[in-house]
């Protein structure tokens, strides 16, 4: 009965297929206050008062026609009353399922070495497709994915951290818990998380499958690069990459590429000595970028002597090069606190560029700042007047902070008309 009271709670709710098809594992009812009390006594009196109501109504009604009347008023009372109650009906669903498999194929740049007249990742393939993929069928919901799924485009053909490619698959949200994670893969790890580590950290256990691991014995990989948020534009800057060495020990030429439109354009270049162990080796380079904008790089090593591939010997990256810096131009009559803490802050913020002149005698000016613009030229003709000479000197600032400085500082070489052009004419 209280399977049955179960169903029909199920079909009202709407799941009509789990009201038919699901096994129940239980259902409990539960009331609001007097609840349960109201329909003890209210379903009875409902019946009789469905009853009366069609006892005496003969005109043109047969005798089925009044009881089938009868029961549907009674019916509607009770669920009227039902609702009165606050009935609450808790079903519990037993489902039978498979557990799930998770099959994480390896299809990293080392995949695509030779094993017999294939390839790595087709032998891998091939291994899933003539019968491994429909025996574990039998006994799981299967899962496939790469390595590379969910990586931006074009990225499956750089070095990819296996051991980061794992937790990524397992993370995905899927209906059910894994009940475990077969890895196929030649092994060949790239990233700083060891493979071991991140297995340990999953919610399954893993088992590996491998293909030709053994027959790894030159190598080279570039992994983990560090590039800065942005750089501006003329300042250098300074990338570095973890490189990785299996069977190989010895020099290395390390180089960046500026890449447009196809073209690669050579920056910078950099020597470093590879260990044979695998364990990796920091590279670090550093290059001035003359254009602004979002530029594309490529660093590569370049391949050693009897290398199995070199497709995981470069990677493509971007760099962000801003505009120059904000030149903020600060004169004041005096030494003073306020120009000293106006100072230090704006030295401490990357975007701007310190020019300052203080004034220490009647004619004679401290300055502070770069002597020469990124053209070469000086930045002043004569750092001794305390204001600039021309227009093309009061130009070059963005903006220029005035201190406790005395009108007739001004009234020197038509000054005032250069601050007026500066700020009218010139937005600054």
């Amino acid at each position: 009965m209280g399977e049955l009271s179960a169903r029909v709670a199920l079909f009202f709710h709407g799941a009509w297929w789990d009201a038919v098809s699901t096994h129940i594992g239980g259902a409990s009812w539960s009331f609001a206050p007097g609840g349960c009390m109201l329909l003890l006594c209210g379903v009875p009196l409902a019946l009789v008062l469905a009853f009366f109501c069609y006892r005496r109504t003969t005109e043109g009604l047969t005798l089925r026609s009044r009881v089938m009347l009868t029961a549907l008023r009674w019916v509607s009372l009770s669920i009227v009353l039902l609702m009165v109650a606050g009935t609450v009906c808790r079903v519990s669903l037993v489902r039978t399922e498979r557990p799930e498999l998770l099959i994480v194929v390896d299809d990293s740049p080392s995949m695509s070495l030779p094993s017999g007249r294939t390839t790595r990742l087709q032998a891998a393939q091939e291994a899933l497709d003539h019968g491994l993929l429909a025996r574990l069928s039998r006994s799981y919901t299967v899962r496939p994915v790469h390595t590379s799924d969910g990586l931006p485009i074009h990225s499956e053909a750089q070095p990819q951290s296996l051991a980061q490619c794992l937790i990524r698959q397992a993370a995905r949200a899927t209906e059910h818990p894994l009940a475990g994670i077969l890895l196929i893969s030649d092994g060949i790890q790239s990233g700083s998380t060891e493979l071991s580590a991140a297995a340990r950290e999953l919610p399954a256990p893993v088992y590996c499958l491998t293909f030709d691991a053994e027959t790894v014995r030159c190598d080279v990989v570039v992994e983990d690069l560090v590039l800065p948020p942005y750089v501006y534009q003329h300042d250098p800057a300074l990338i570095s990459a973890q490189i990785r060495s299996y069977g190989y020990a010895g020099p290395a030429n390390l180089q960046v590429a500026a890449v447009d439109q196809g073209v690669e354009t050579p920056v910078a270049s950099a020597q470093l000595m590879l260990r044979a162990d695998g364990e990796p080796t920091v590279a670090a380079v550093s290059f001035v970028v003359p254009t602004a904008g979002l530029r594309r790089y490529v660093l590569r090593v370049q391949p050693v002597a009897n290398e199995l591939t070199d497709r995981n010997n470069s990677v493509d990256f971007h760099l962000d090069v801003r505009p120059e810096r904000i030149r903020v131009l600060f004169i004041e009559g005096e030494p003073s606190w306020e120009y000293r803490y106006a100072r230090e802050a704006l030295l401490s913020d990357p975007v701007i560029e310190f020019y300052g002149w203080v004034r220490l005698g009647d004619q004679e000016w401290f300055y502070q700042g770069a002597p020469k613009r990124p053209d070469g030229q000086p930045v002043f003709a004569d750092t001794n007047l305390g204001f600039p000479g021309s227009r093309e000197e009061m130009l070059l600032f963005d903006v220029t902070v005035l201190g406790d400085l005395e009108r007739k500082l001004f009234e020197q070489g038509n000054r005032f008309a250069l601050l007026e052009s500066y700020v009218r004419q010139y937005g600054g």
